[in-house]
């Protein structure tokens, strides 16, 4: 007849074996069971998703100021409903890169009805002014290159394509003048800075040999500012390949010629060419915001801004995604 294990005894020695077969000498409790403490609260939020609520944050007080201008409706006046078009693209496409962990705050930082871009007045009876939104579309395009060192190449990108899109925006509303009644942040890998360089080195190279046949089309004070953007186009060239020769790089050499995207033969088409160009420029430099290097970061941020102004010069309107989205 088998005997009978007391049930201490069988405890004990059922406690004491556990170790062994976890394969440690001793354990304590919090070596069995492995992850966060639920105690602790939720897991800290990411520094990219706290950038990236700052940024969908300030874009939606952005649209705010858009519509309080239109007077609290969608349509507002012709001028302004392309921009504020533009901002709910940015919006958009920032919102669905928003991945927040569970367990985290989930909310953008904004507040009450000017910062959500929904369809309730976004004030209290006063109107911006276009001065107001040309000083915010400027602060913001300020603000969104500064958060580019702090975030990975794939939304450094996206960041800055906005930043140039918030320039395009100032330069129209100065254009622009006053209302009626007015008194007055991955998928992308980083590029090395020589091989980034070189990049916008070759675009400033058809550039300047681009803007040599739409000069040719153009006259009066159209020629003028080709001129002055060739010029530009030129002066960038000398300052791209002194970076890389600094950096221990050959500067490439610009091609004997380039083959034209379409045919060039009056006003139009030359005014098209000149825009073409800027758009391959604006692209060129996005590829410096996928850096590691903070200041070749910035610097290609803020070039980008001035190619992406000039683009919408010669086309006429702006866009939401400059240098990001095309061909």
């Amino acid at each position: 007849m088998p005997q009978t294990l007391p049930r201490r005894r069988l405890l004990l020695g059922t406690a004491a074996g556990l170790p062994l077969l976890l394969g440690t000498a001793a354990c304590s409790p919090h070596d069995l069971f492995a992850g966060p403490d639920p105690l602790q609260g939720p897991p800290p939020r990411p520094a990219g998703v706290i950038a990236l609520q700052a940024v969908i944050a300030a874009e939606q007080d952005l649209i705010g100021l858009y519509r309080s201008a239109a007077g609290g409706t969608l349509a507002g006046p012709g001028e302004l409903a392309p921009l504020l078009a533009q901002h709910r693209q940015h919006l958009a496409r920032l919102r669905a890169r928003l991945i927040v962990p569970p367990g985290s705050p989930a909310g953008t930082g904004s507040a009450g009805p000017a910062g959500t871009g929904s369809a309730g007045p976004a004030g209290t009876g006063s109107a911006v002014s276009v001065a107001r939104l040309r000083a915010a579309e400027q602060g913001s395009a300020a603000a969104l290159v500064q958060r580019l060192a702090a975030v990975g190449p794939s939304l450094a990108q996206l960041l800055a394509s906005i930043a140039a899109c918030h320039a395009t925006h100032a330069s129209a509303l100065s254009a622009l003048g006053r209302l009626p009644g007015e008194s007055g942040d991955d998928t992308v890998t980083a590029l090395r800075p020589v091989t980034a360089l070189q990049g916008a080195l070759a675009a400033e190279d058809a550039a300047c040999w681009g803007y040599g046949v739409a000069g040719a089309h153009l006259t009066g004070g159209l020629r003028d500012a080709a001129v002055q953007d060739w010029t530009g186009h030129n002066e960038a060239r000398d300052t791209l390949a002194g970076m890389i020769a600094a950096r221990g790089g050959a500067p490439v050499a610009a091609q004997a010629g380039y083959q034209l995207p379409f045919a060039v033969h009056d006003t139009g088409s030359a005014m098209a060419l000149a825009a073409y160009l800027e758009d391959g420029v604006t692209r060129a430099y996005l590829g410096l915001v996928a850096v590691a290097d903070r200041r070749l970061r910035r610097f290609g941020a803020l070039a980008m801004q001035g190619s992406a102004q000039r683009a919408a010069f010669w086309r006429g309107s702006t866009e939401a995604f400059p240098g990001l989205d095309g061909p």
